[in-house]
């Protein structure tokens, strides 16, 4: 990047420089753009990664090797730009092309990981599981697991010294701890007349500064008693209250670099983001990079939502969870066609985590024929 803040620097003294100066800093430029290619190598490589971690919370969405053929196709063309750099007269029109280029790139980067998202990278399976069944989910084959603030996150429920603990525990696990769900007590409102935002971001900050502690990056964001809507209570107000507090919360999790990941609850959960169109006119409505949205397929199926709305959230999803709709059973109980949703999901380009999330007794019947019968789904979409 030092071709880039040696760029800065000439242009904030560029404005006062007289004429007869500004050539040899146009030379120079030049020199520095042509020398500093390895540079743009790596301003390349992290323009890429940052693209995949703003948008899919973690997940690098090019290869190293992709990142270094892009970035050498690039260099390929430095040269023939840099000496048209220093053959122009004006310092500022060198300014500008300077900054077109620089655009140029970036826009570059963005096309390329769609085309790499178009390219056949398949979701990973993981599961809403307790740790303690780590062997079990390890060998079935799953990638990652989902575990409950309540539980091993929260102060409320979590002494420091228990938290500790479990941060051990997540550290030995083969199948390692991707998100966090059940995320505020449904005692903390997040709307209507009850609201005590001191109290929400009091807490909210007390579960971001822990999980800060681990490698967990993600909240997915269900909390359907908090978010609630009370009887009488406008709707409209609700909606701006939600998209308010929600602005608020998402600054804390920059703060700790963490995604919030907003899920869908059917109405039987709560009255409130029943569906993910409702949801992502929350996430699109706070517009904040750290507010994202989490699909659940089971609750759109509780709804009737058609997978259709799934191809509007390609900038915003992170996180898909499935179940069937009856029970909410594991894949393949019932025998639910998931695929019509998984299309949806392909032709927008994701392959970040779908988490299996639903009811059964033993984790042990049925953690390898659900993964199974998901993973057959998935690969007649994106190929196997």
């Amino acid at each position: 990047m030092r071709i880039i803040l040696n760029f800065i620097i000439l242009q904030n003294r560029s404005t006062s420089a007289p004429a007869a100066v500004a050539r040899p800093r146009q030379q120079q430029v030049a020199l520095n753009f042509w020398q500093n290619k390895g540079s743009i190598c790596l301003a390349w490589a992290h323009i890429c990664r940052w693209r995949g971690r703003a948008t899919t919370a973690g997940a690098a969405l090019l290869t190293l090797n992709e990142v270094k053929t892009l970035a050498n196709s690039i260099v390929t063309k430095i040269r023939d730009i840099s000496c048209f750099l220093a053959r122009l007269r004006d310092f500022h029109q060198a300014t500008i092309a300077m900054r077109f280029f620089l655009l140029f790139i970036l826009f570059c980067g963005v096309s390329r990981q769609t085309e790499a998202q178009k390219s056949g990278l398949k979701p990973a399976i993981c599961i809403v599981e307790n740790p303690e069944n780590d062997s079990i989910l390890a060998a079935a084959g799953y990638s990652c697991i989902v575990v409950s603030i309540g539980r091993f996150i929260s102060p409320r429920s979590v002494s420091d010294a228990a938290f500790q603990q479990n941060v051990a525990l997540f550290q030995r696990l083969k199948t390692p701890v991707y998100a966090v769900n059940l995320f505020i007590p449904g005692d903390l409102k997040l709307v209507g007349p009850n609201v005590d935002e001191k109290a929400v971001l009091s807490y909210v900050d007390s579960i971001m500064f822990r999980l800060s502690q681990t490698n967990i990056r993600m909240i997915i964001w269900g909390s359907g008693g908090a978010r609630r809507i009370p009887d009488g209570f406008d709707r409209k107000i609700a909606t701006r209250q939600m998209i308010a507090i929600s602005k608020k919360i998402a600054d804390v999790a920059a703060r700790n670099h963490i995604v919030l990941a907003l899920e869908n609850l059917n109405s039987t959960e709560t009255n409130f983001i029943n569906t993910v169109e409702e949801a992502l006119y929350i996430v699109k409505k706070v517009n904040h990079p750290n507010l994202r949205l989490n699909a659940d397929i089971y609750h759109m199926l509780k709804e009737g939502e058609s997978p259709a709305i799934l191809k509007k959230t390609r900038k915003y999803l992170v996180h898909v969870e499935i179940a069937e709709k009856e029970q909410r059973t594991a894949p393949g109980v019932t025998g639910t066609d998931f695929r019509p949703y998984l299309q949806a999901l392909r032709s927008i380009g994701y392959h970040q985590k779908i988490g299996v999330e639903g009811r059964w007794k033993n984790i042990s019947d049925i953690a390898v024929p659900a993964l199974q019968y998901l993973q057959n789904q998935i690969d007649e979409v994106w190929g196997r």
